[in-house]
């Protein structure tokens, strides 16, 4: 018979980890031993690039050392422990007392040997070196950035989790004082509120002469998951502060642009635009937004060798439909395919019972036809391609420019008219005019292209028929 004390704790299965938590998992205030399935994905992914990393053989130590700096029921962690194996040294810190007993019995529910600390995330960092860094910060990362730094060494891999952060859902107050840039409420918000987050980081490297390279950037409902890498060197911060620029925003059409890399002040920002709002209608229509990360948010070498990695988890079902649409996002082809590279007899998506929430979401991102065939496409990978099942491996497209910032959502841009035209289609009749188009797991809706938004708007009107005045 249960004791009092154990009658809110509850058992929760999670690729083959099995966790006690409490009933009231899912509120961090109620609970420390807290546990958000709704993460699952960006979980794995993680997991997915702790394998990639393990497989490069980068680590300055003998084993890559690796820490789940904010455990709270410690699942990550023991991921990483059961599924990448000895080829890592998996630390599990929480700064909250009970989190921490939390963690201690889940490693032995599932025997897994891994080192369990109850100390203060930051003062952690500063004093400890670790290859790989992952923080699922649930509110404020910023707290976390500058002691996530200090100590990274080349090569070093850190991935920011973070859920339900007012800074990042487009509050300006909020955004301005714990990531240091404005944004506004856009069509395109959930990749201005990633490159908020990671030009934060960028800073924060910086300030310890280090630059960075973003592996990965992903958002799944109202969560964020970035991972990037560290290169170190004067040179190499330098450069990545040059890629923190602010950006002009239409608050009329949307249209938007990046501001040059110049010191000398621009006599007309309007003019960067290409929509002609400001000469149409009277008064201040155009907004600064920003600083935020102008680079990449993509390197589709990594990801191609995580899709790979993925094919021998058991989350590989769950997790090709989501790495395929990221590599075809970063790629953002001119190509446009015929013939399609199937997977799991004809279906990038599995017919699953029991669906959670979050699978539902990756159901929704349906890649297509041109996006599948683009994925796999181009030239072999250097080392020998790895194929696991008999699928066909992804392919590395190489001398591809990075893929272009931002994207359009096609309800807010396609002309007024009796026919909206399907994503796929969009996607077919950019390509066909030369320009580069593909999906974007960021909206449904929208379409990730090189086209200018007046260019897309008269490319939309001829597809459809419409006269635009």
């Amino acid at each position: 018979m249960e004791r009092r004390g154990e009658l809110s704790k509850t058992y929760v299965n999670e690729y083959n980890v099995r966790l006690l938590v409490d009933e009231s998992r899912t509120c961090p205030k109620k609970s420390e031993v807290f546990y958000n399935e709704d993460i699952t994905l960006n979980r794995t992914l993680i997991t997915t690039a702790l394998a990639v990393s393990v497989e490069r053989g980068n680590s300055c130590f003998g084993t890559l050392r690796c820490l789940d700096g904010i455990g709270a029921s410690g699942v990550a962690g023991l991921l990483w422990k059961k599924h990448v194996g000895d080829n890592v040294a998996v630390t599990i810190n929480d700064s909250r007392g009970k989190a921490y007993e939390g963690i201690k019995h889940n490693a032995e529910l599932n025997g897994l040997a891994v080192k369990i600390l109850n100390r203060d995330p930051c003062a952690l960092l500063h004093e400890q070196t670790y290859h790989f860094i992952s923080l699922d910060c649930h509110v404020n990362a910023a707290h976390y950035l500058d002691s996530a730094f200090r100590n990274l060494p080349k090569g070093g891999i850190l991935a920011i989790t973070t859920t339900d952060d007012a800074a990042l859902h487009a509050n300006p107050d909020t955004a301005l004082k714990n990531y240091g840039g404005f944004i506004a409420r856009t069509f395109y918000s959930k990749e201005l509120a990633g490159r908020l987050l990671l030009a934060a980081m960028a800073r924060a490297a910086a300030r310890h002469n280090k630059g960075m390279q973003v592996l990965c950037s992903v958002g799944i409902k109202s969560s964020f998951t970035v991972i990037v890498t560290v290169t170190r060197g004067l040179t190499h911060a330098n450069e990545s502060v040059r890629n923190i620029r602010k950006l002009i925003h239409c608050t009329m059409c949307e249209d938007r642009a990046f501001y040059p890399v110049t010191n000398y002040p621009i006599d007309s920002p309007t003019s960067l635009l290409g929509c002609g709002c400001s000469r149409r209608f009277p008064g201040s229509v155009a907004l600064e937004l920003g600083p935020v990360w102008a680079g990449s948010i993509f390197s589709e070498e990594f990801l191609v060798a995580m899709h790979l990695h993925s094919l021998k988890f058991p989350w590989k079902d769950k997790a090709d439909v989501l790495l395929a649409q990221l590599i075809a996002e970063a790629r953002c082809s001119y190509k446009n395919e015929n013939e399609l590279l199937q997977l799991q007899g004809g279906s990038f998506i599995g017919k699953h019972q029991n669906e959670t929430a979050e699978e539902r979401h990756v159901k929704k991102l349906k890649v297509d036809d041109g996006d599948k065939q683009s994925v796999r496409s181009g030239n072999q990978l250097p080392v020998s391609a790895v194929k696991h099942d008999n699928k066909p491996a992804v392919t590395l497209e190489s001398d591809t420019e990075p893929a272009p910032p931002f994207y359009f959502n096609l309800h807010r841009h396609s002309p007024k008219g009796p026919k909206l035209l399907r994503v796929n289609t969009v996607i077919q009749v950019l390509r066909n005019a030369g320009y580069r188009a593909s999906r974007t797991h960021f909206d449904r809706e929208a379409v990730r292209t090189n086209a200018s938004l007046s260019t897309l708007i008269t490319i939309l009107a001829e597809a459809a028929n419409i006269n635009v005045q």
